[in-house]
């Protein structure tokens, strides 16, 4: 069994505002693509921004930055992410 190690990262947590209200009388289906659609841009940027992907939970996502492998700037790396997925996701409303 592997030893227990202490390490130092950051945590990005991604979800999309009023989803539920948006989509509790559709179909489920068009929810899932919807979120999926949605959720594929800002999850990119926390790959182009050295973090990882973690799960998938609903309508959003758990990202976190510096736990893997020795990323000193696992803050601005999540901070960063989290102005580009902004700045997508504002684009993403716009054309609807």
């Amino acid at each position: 069994m592997d030893k227990a190690v202490r390490k130092e990262g950051t945590v990005l947590i991604c979800d999309i505002r009023h989803f539920t209200s948006l989509f509790e009388r559709r179909d489920p289906i068009e929810a899932v693509e919807f979120a999926n659609s949605v959720l594929a841009r800002p999850g990119n940027e926390v790959e182009k921004n050295n973090g990882k992907l973690d799960r998938f939970i609903g309508d959003g996502f758990l990202a976190h930055f510096g736990i893997l492998g020795e990323h000193k700037n696992h803050v601005y790396d999540a901070c960063r992410s989290a102005i580009v997925m902004r700045n997508a996701l504002q684009k993403i409303n716009n054309q609807r």
